[in-house]
């Protein structure tokens, strides 16, 4: 077993691991890495399918039941696995062959605690953009409170338009990260009272709190797939995770924690993205019958919120 890299994959919309993305990461890291997959609750027909491709593949499965955020997976693979440097991602994320080693190269070249890797988004006509090549993520005094200020670098760029740098950078996301275990078991990165957004903005604001070092490294990709719709055994999951209670939970804690004033236009606009994603859970989304982009800002601004109102989701 790899002494260096360690991966742990959490559920994000969908219970299983695709088994294309499961041979994905296989080729991006080096062989003999020990792989912890968190399956949290997943039904029978998933959960059986998750135990032979564990067997087929040699990845350790962690099953809980009940919903198990990605916060509490992350802390799960850093108890599970000994080693040097934990690979976090997703189970709808694609790894290019060789990423981790090109994580674990920046790591040490740039003697980073943190390193995201250039993360693109595919939709479902595998057209590619960017999604995340780094950017912003302070506090600021503000009116009442501290003001929380976030800019994302190209984002929806075009690959061709502006090639991403490697940097420092202070903003990364959950879709895949590396981690260093011995930096993340000295400080409290992952907040388990947070179960989903802002859990980004959480953990960019803590590894600056403890003096961390955060590197974007665009030579290792990653692809995040990006849902079209929520299928019937992934409702549970995917309800749970986007629910009002839970978001409503999470950003209050978050305020508290980091002593925001009782205005945040981050974290509406986080919430205007969560209404849009919601209505991927829906039979008939407004959005889908008028043939509009589900994060478009009609459908952000006006008929997910709409549709909210006139018919609340649990």
């Amino acid at each position: 077993m790899s002494q260096h890299l360690g991966v742990v994959v959490n559920q994000r919309d969908r219970y299983d691991w695709p088994e294309a993305l499961i041979e994905a990461l296989f080729r991006s890291v080096p062989a003999g890495t020990p792989v912890l997959f968190v399956d949290g609750g997943s039904p029978a027909g998933v959960r059986d399918g998750l135990r032979h491709s564990a067997q087929r593949w040699g990845f350790q499965l962690e099953r809980r039941e009940g919903f198990v955020s990605a916060n509490q997976a992350r802390l799960l693979g850093l108890q599970r696995l000994n080693v040097s440097h934990l690979l976090c991602m997703e189970n709808d994320v694609r790894l290019a062959p060789g990423c981790g080693e090109r994580l674990l190269a920046a790591a040490a070249r740039h003697r980073a605690d943190v390193v995201a890797p250039l993360v693109l988004e595919e939709n479902d006509r595998g057209q590619l953009r960017i999604h995340l090549a780094g950017g912003r993520c302070r506090l600021r005094p503000g009116w009442g409170g501290r003001r929380l200020e976030v800019r994302y670098q190209q984002r929806h760029q075009a690959l061709e338009q502006q090639p991403a740098v490697a940097a420092p950078t202070e903003l990364v996301e959950y879709h895949a990260l590396l981690l260093s275990t011995a930096f993340a078991r000295a400080h409290p990165l992952h907040d388990p009272a947070i179960a989903s957004v802002p859990e980004i903005l959480d953990f960019s604001l803590a590894v600056q709190r403890h003096g961390g070092r955060c590197w974007l490294e665009p030579a290792a990709l990653a692809v995040f797939l990006t849902p079209t719709r929520v299928a019937d055994v992934d409702q549970p999951l995917f309800r749970h995770r986007w629910s009002d209670r839970v978001q409503r939970q999470g950003k209050a804690h978050f305020r508290h924690k980091w002593g925001l004033g009782p205005w945040s236009w981050v974290l509406g606009s986080q919430l205007a993205w969560v209404t849009a994603h919601r209505s991927l859970a829906r039979r008939h989304p407004i959005h889908q019958i008028l043939s509009l982009q589900v994060y478009g800002v009609l459908n952000r601004r006006l008929l997910a919120p709409l549709q909210e109102w006139l018919r609340p989701m649990a």
